[in-house]
């Protein structure tokens, strides 16, 4: 099983439209840069972003440490069969933002534990409250025409 981040690598890699969508929908705080394929995912988010992506160019110029090379090449090497990519990215998208939305959760859950101020465990509970609504309509990418 491969991680979100992983898949999201090999649609920007794949298909150079997604992936100029993905780069806008995508907020950078969504990304927990715990895993190798999320700093780079995040990295390179941020050169399409700023309009200095060049997919071709990637593996000599962004990337220098042998474990990011590997992992770059590994992905070049590897293609993605699918009919509906979109929808694969979608998936991708809605799994990122769920993860982020569902970790804030844990942190209020935790602060609400740790705390006995009354003021502060309502804004809490409110901030949690808003989470949830935000959740309801997670983001996705439109069709590309």
């Amino acid at each position: 099983m491969t991680s979100v981040e992983y898949q999201l690598l090999l649609i920007i890699f794949n298909h150079d439209n997604i992936a100029i969508s993905l780069a806008q929908y995508i907020n950078p705080e969504w990304i927990t840069t715990n895993s190798l394929e999320a700093k780079l995912l995040l990295r390179i988010l941020n050169e399409i972003r700023e309009g200095l992506w060049q997919k071709a160019l990637a593996a000599e110029t962004l990337f220098e440490r042998d474990e990011e090379l590997n992992m770059i090449y590994s992905i070049l090497s590897e293609e993605l069969v699918t009919e509906d990519p979109l929808k694969i990215a979608n998936g991708c998208l809605k799994k990122l933002f769920t993860n982020f939305i569902d970790h804030k959760k844990q942190e209020i859950d935790h602060k609400i534990g740790t705390t006995s101020d009354e003021e502060k465990i309502r804004k809490l509970q409110q901030e949690k409250i808003n989470l949830r609504k935000i959740s309801q309509n997670p983001p996705f990418l439109p069709k590309l025409s």
